[in-house]
């Protein structure tokens, strides 16, 4: 007799949200018809959760008796904590109407724990009937009261009969029965019955029913005619199942590395391996491992190398690659494909590898373990590059039930999962609550970069392949440019070895690597049309045979890319061989940022860069050393870096400048772009950027640190990592990307919108404490003028014409004045003085709003007001303001700020009526913004402004 069918509550909607709503209200409608059912009346229905979650109360039209239940719809077993509360929330009830009835219904069952708790705790316990219901007591209960009627028995002819669903949906009740066609190992075909146990297939049914239920678009559907005596189902090609392909070469970097080849990793294999262990022995309830690690940091290679490990052990393991995985069947077929591999080994030849359905496969699973563990062996199944499965959810959802289940029983069976963490993050998109189950579910392992002891150990693996030893300079590049990446380590040590086989010296490698040559050359010598496939699959995703030909690609084409290794095929599907490879085709962008350590500071590099611009561009290597008095390391570590940012370049015994050089113009500018767009590649580089967006300032201590950890694979003592911060500061600072505060060791944020770097800039230390006014404001807008210009322009700021001294007073006044701040080689500006520098009408009302706030100017304007009907004389003036402020000044400089505040008042309109008649007339000239001043100015000794 076959088994009672599981109850499925199924609805269509737009999207997740409103397909769970939808299923909501069917569960509502359910628990009510159930407990009508049941002979309860007067319900009052408590929805929670999108009706996932139903409290209900009524009373018993019988006994009279109250109930209290609650109902659960969820898609795994209902766990220990959710009944322990119902329970104690029934007892309260209980407490004050012992003839109380509850009643707990969860459609899924109860796990282990719940099981035991409701067996051991709440059956015997002398107070109180709580009645626990499952969805098959439901299915009885509409069965007996006639609402469906299940169908007859299905011939044999057709295929076997495997397991059956009841479908409660809002277009009424329907029979699932799934069918393995005759040939077949694996239920691929479905009938469907309508409530009253009758065949239908009319397309509009199907179609509902495969978009409530979205588990059955992947199987056919038997129609009326195929369920008779006389024509079989048609069986239906199962999903395909392949393994993990292995490198047959140490450093051919298109497939993971074989155990053979693999390098390091020895902490995080002895923690699979111990976990394992622990399963075996009944240590642990996890039994899910997954893998996160970002692309190309070698989890295939990892998973490969584990299952060497655990096979070693007598461990039945198998690594499979879902790339190929489309469909909800995957998840019946990996099982499938498991036992026609291990079935021999695991005694199980007297039972049938027909998989009857997803709870069949994973109860083959348990079974297996079951095998497995009174041999002291477990089966291991990694599935791997699973973040493709999140585009089918109803296949991650079968596999999140087997993951739970395999938890639940306890086998000895462990499900190994990865996926790459920079693709799938801790977004909270769908099907992301499935994926969180797994992780919850799982026990956890994390793959790092390479570290430099795993890095060196690649190195010398290539050094047997070479047959001697890597020159320290190509040691050292090779370690720096992989990042710490093992993929990228392998493809570059991949390039040495073929460019070292065709006779290319390591000298000139070193002076020529560099990663973007590496993808270059994949694509060297590819016609138009091999390009163009490989860029159809590398954005379309993997493709087939027959997608790739109805494009007019042949299937001659495809085979030339599989043999040039630039596409692999998995199952049916091709691929581009690697991630990293396939962004790099999509984008046209280098997929890895750079990351390299400067070790030359970048004073002494364009010191270099000057003596190759006075030589016209080219200097021997000799002349070169010479005039940058560095040799032997110095002088590599030069090149070097020269070199990574694109300076200059080596071109047989010359250095080649490759940038122009200039102190300052428009050549400056252009050096000063170049420098940024390097530093912003370098993934250090940016880290410290990004750093100081959020912060006012960062130590060296604090970038060290930074650099420490973005470079595992570098050892260095912590003097040496400071004085890597220390260069990398000036680098940005040289760059414009930061300001380096050399006096206080601190690297500080810039923004080119907000501030002007200017290295010709010059500004005098002051002298003074007080804010005194010590420059005309006729000089100060001057100044403002050409900073406009050069926030404008984008270029250095012009004052060539105006006195250093004049300068350096004018930006100390905007500086009192709240305008800017001075930073090495350049200011920023405030909000206040953007607004002063930028709008020309708006910029007196600012400088008289901002001016009275100076104490000096403050009270020499309240003195004008003592004297205004009359006015006296500026040393009349001086006498009294010295009187006031208390200070010390001798009676020149006191003339001599006053005749400045004179100057600002009488520009700004501070001036009384009694003041006009003293002034002496001057020639108008219109201010800085078009207009006819109120007042001539002050006669000045010609020196733009400047006072003694």
């Amino acid at each position: 007799m076959s088994p009672k069918p599981r109850l499925v509550v199924a609805a269509p909607g737009d999207g997740p949200n409103a397909q769970a709503q939808a299923r909501g209200k069917l569960f509502e409608r359910l628990v009510s018809t159930y407990l009508t059912l049941m002979g309860y009346k007067e319900l009052d229905l408590r929805v929670k959760y999108a009706g996932m979650e139903i409290d209900v109360e009524g009373t018993h039209g019988v006994t009279g008796h109250r109930l209290y239940a609650e109902c659960k719809c969820y898609s795994d077993p209902v766990d220990s904590p959710m009944l322990q509360a119902f329970y104690g929330k029934y007892m309260l009830r209980w407490q004050k109407d012992s003839r109380c009835e509850g009643l707990f219904v969860a459609l899924r069952g109860l796990n282990g724990s719940a099981l035991g708790l409701y067996r051991d705790e709440i059956v015997p316990a002398p107070s109180g009937t709580v009645a626990l219901k499952t969805g098959e007591d439901v299915t009885d209960a509409l069965e007996q009261s006639g609402e469906v009627s299940f169908p007859p028995e299905m011939s044999p002819i057709i295929g076997s009969v495997g397991e059956s669903e009841l479908l409660y949906t809002d277009k009424g009740i329907f029979f699932i029965r799934y069918v393995i066609p005759s040939g077949s190992g694996v239920a691929s075909a479905f009938a469907l019955y309508d409530s009253k146990g009758n065949v239908t297939d009319d397309e509009p049914t199907a179609s509902f029913v495969r978009t409530a239920h979205p588990t059955l678009r992947d199987f056919s559907i038997l129609d009326a005619v195929s369920t008779g005596e006389s024509v079989p189902a048609a069986p239906v090609k199962p999903p395909l199942v392949v393994e993990v392909i292995k490198s047959s070469a140490p450093f051919e970097y298109q497939f993971p590395a074989s155990p053979e080849f693999f390098v390091g990793r020895r902490d995080a294999r002895a923690a699979v391996s111990a976990f394992a262990d622990a399963v075996l022995m009944g240590k642990t309830n996890n039994r899910s491992l997954l893998l996160h690690a970002n692309s190309g940091w070698g989890k295939s290679s990892f998973i490969l190398a584990i299952a060497q490990d655990l096979t070693e052990k007598g461990h039945c393991v198998v690594a499979l690659d879902t790339r190929t995985a489309d469909s909800a069947q995957y998840a019946m077929a990996v099982v499938r494909y498991v036992l026609d591999k291990f079935g021999r080994q695991m005694s199980d030849a007297g039972g049938t590898n027909a998989i009857t359905g997803f709870v069949g496969a994973a109860d083959r699973l348990v079974s297996l373990g079951e095998r497995l563990g009174a041999q002291n062996r477990l089966l291991v199944v990694f599935l791997d590059q699973f973040e493709g499965v999140f585009n089918y959810p109803e296949l991650l959802r079968h596999l999140r039930d087997m993951v739970l289940r395999l938890q639940e029983s306890g086998a000895k069976v462990i499900l190994g999962f990865s996926w790459k963490t920079d693709m799938v993050g801790s977004t909270h998109d769908f099907p992301y609550q499935m994926r969180d189950d797994i992780e919850t579910a799982s026990r956890q392992f994390h793959l790092d970069a390479f570290s430099q002891v795993e890095t060196d150990g690649m190195l010398t693996q290539l050094e047997k392949e070479l047959g001697r030893q890597l020159r320290r300079d190509l040691r050292f590049l090779l370690s720096e440019f992989s990042q710490g990446y093992p993929w990228l380590l392998k493809k570059l040590c991949a390039h040495v070895l073929t460019q070292c086989q065709g006779g290319e010296t390591q000298a000139n490698m070193a002076n020529r690597l560099n990663v973007k040559q590496l993808f270059d050359e994949d694509l060297a010598g590819l016609a138009p049309k091999e390009l163009e496939a490989l860029r159809r699959v590398a954005g379309s995703g993997p493709l087939s045979a027959g997608d790739l030909e109805q494009e007019g690609l042949s299937a001659d084409l495809l085979e030339s890319l599989i043999h040039r290794r630039l596409l692999v095929r998995v199952g049916t599907k091709y691929h581009v061989y690697w991630d990293i490879f396939r962004d790099y085709l999509v984008t046209g962008a280098l997929p890895v940022s750079e990351n390299y350590l400067l070790r030359v500071s970048a004073g002494c590099a364009m010191a270099a860069l000057k003596s190759l611009a006075e030589h016209g561009g080219t200097m021997d290597v000799s002349a070169f050393q010479k005039a940058t008095h560095r040799k032997g390391g110095s002088y590599f570590n030069l090149v070097r870096d020269l070199r990574l940012m694109g300076l200059a370049e080596l071109s047989g015994q010359d250095v080649v400048l490759k940038v122009p050089y200039a102190a300052e113009g428009p050549d400056r500018q252009r050096l000063r772009d170049h420098l940024q767009d390097r530093m912003r590649r370098n993934r250090m580089a940016r880290r410290v950027v990004d750093k100081l967006g959020s912060v006012a300032g960062v130590s060296l201590q604090a970038i060290a640190l930074l650099l420490k950890e973005s470079c595992p694979y570098v050892t260095a003592i912590d003097k040496t990592w400071l004085l890597y911060a220390k260069c990398l500061a000036g680098w940005l600072d040289a760059a414009d990307l930061a300001i380096w505060d050399r006096l206080q060791k601190l690297l500080r944020n810039y923004d080119s919108t907000k501030g002007l770097r200017d290295r010709a800039l010059w500004v005098a230390s002051r002298r003074m404490d007080v804010s005194t006014p010590r420059v005309q404001y006729s000089a100060i807008l001057r100044v403002a003028d050409r900073l406009a210009q050069a926030r404008l322009t984008g270029g250095g700021i012009n004052l060539r014409d105006i006195s250093r001294s004049t300068v350096s007073k004018s930006l100390w006044t905007m500086e009192d004045m709240g305008f800017i701040d001075r930073v090495p080689t350049g200011l920023i500006f405030t909000k206040l003085g953007l607004v002063f520098i930028d709008d020309k009408s708006r910029r007196d009302d600012l400088f008289r709003t901002t001016a009275l706030k100076n104490p000096i100017y403050s009270q020499f304007v309240d003195l004008l007001g003592k004297h205004g009907a009359t006015g006296v004389s500026n040393s009349t003036l001086a006498a009294e303001l010295k009187q006031v402020l208390r200070c010390e000044w001798r009676d020149g400089t006191a003339r001599t700020a006053v005749k400045i505040m004179m100057n600002w008042a009488r520009l700004l309109g501070q001036i009384p009526a009694g003041y006009r008649k003293l002034a002496k007339p001057l020639a108008k000239r219109p201010d800085s913004h078009g207009m006819m001043p109120l007042f001539p100015e002050t006669p000045h000794d010609g020196r733009d402004g400047q006072s003694d």
